[in-house]
């Protein structure tokens, strides 16, 4: 068993808590009920006969407030990783999974399943579903992350692109190796600072200057066009000597 990794799952109720086994791939390997008032010895008994057991997710419904920091102080005894997990309708599918594994016989067969209740506890299968639900999101993070890391390519694209665009520096057609890396640098280093600081000039000193010069050249064309057009200023001459 030591060659063999499981997750545990747990159901945490006030009386009664779930728990399950399961292997990486979400296959049930073992479930059961046990008393809330002993599940620690009772679940410790379950981690010495399944030594593989490398995560512990619990489900953030019933009791979790009461019960998870007992299994987080176990999980760090025994060196292993612990996560909750959204348990909502957990109950429900543990219902519909109870008529899988044990088929409604005689006068149930010909009532839905949806209208009958399973007539025990399916503590455990909810604590199965809750570990259904944490292997499923073990299998749907490579895909997450592929989609991260095409996004951040994405990102990446358009950044080069407003670089280029800003500064007419067509990087890809740069002959020299050299320049090619100094123009990325220069980019990575505008995203990394915020304040568009280069090695080579001041790009923030430079938006001030025209942030100056603009008005300033606005108004010496205003001035020109008043104060020393012929015709202009022969009219603001007569109308200030009247």
């Amino acid at each position: 068993m030591n060659n063999i990794s499981y997750i545990a799952a747990v159901d945490p109720g006030n009386e009664k808590t779930g728990v399950a086994i399961l292997s990486s791939t979400g296959e049930l390997i073992y479930r059961t009920i046990v008393e809330t008032k002993t599940f620690n010895s009772s679940f410790e008994s379950i981690l010495s006969t399944y030594l593989g057991i490398h995560h512990i997710v619990c489900g953030n419904g019933t009791n979790h407030k009461h019960l998870y920091p007992s299994i987080q102080q176990i999980g760090r005894n025994h060196k292993i990783t612990t996560s909750l997990i959204d348990e909502s309708h957990s109950t429900e599918e543990a219902r519909k999974l109870y008529w899988q594994y044990n088929p409604p016989t005689g006068w149930r067969r010909f009532v839905p399943k949806g209208m009958q209740f399973p007539p025990e506890p399916v503590d455990d299968l909810t604590a199965y579903v809750i570990g259904m639900r944490y292997t499923k999101q073990l299998k749907e993070q490579p895909v997450l992350e592929v989609k991260k890391e095409e996004n951040l390519q994405e990102l990446e694209a358009k950044r080069l692109a407003a670089f280029k665009k800003l500064y007419n520096c067509k990087i890809k057609e740069l002959s020299s190796d050299k320049i090619k890396d100094d123009c990325l640098k220069l980019l990575d280093i505008w995203n990394k600072n915020g304040n568009y600081s280069f090695t080579n000039f001041d790009l923030k000193s430079i938006l001030s200057y025209l942030n100056i010069a603009t008005p300033a050249l606005f108004w010496f064309l205003f001035a020109w066009n008043i104060f020393f057009h012929l015709f202009t200023f022969r009219l603001c001459l007569s109308l200030c000597l009247k």
